[in-house]
């Protein structure tokens, strides 16, 4: 890990094997958090279609080109409705 950069081969193995396991662990959580706002009478993930391990409706592409600007900077999160 201290000589990342300076292997290129080493580097872009790296990120080859990182960026889908990032990308899996990313959409399974959020898939997770949906369940159980459901689970806990929120309809509001699963009326927007976040019930599913695609991960192309947990991405926020705004978001992320965004990111420097705002404090937190993740993927789209699940809406919630609240009625306190």
């Amino acid at each position: 890990m201290t000589d990342l950069f300076g292997d290129p081969l080493i580097f872009l193995q790296r990120l080859v094997l990182q960026i889908p396991a990032l990308l899996l662990a990313i959409t399974v959580h959020e898939v997770a958090h949906g369940v159980v706002a459901d689970r806990l009478g929120d309809p509001t993930a699963r009326l927007s279609g976040r019930l599913t391990l695609n991960p192309l409706p947990h991405i926020d592409p705004l978001g992320r080109s965004l990111s420097c600007w705002r404090d937190s900077a993740g993927p789209n999160q699940s809406p919630s409705t609240r009625t306190t």
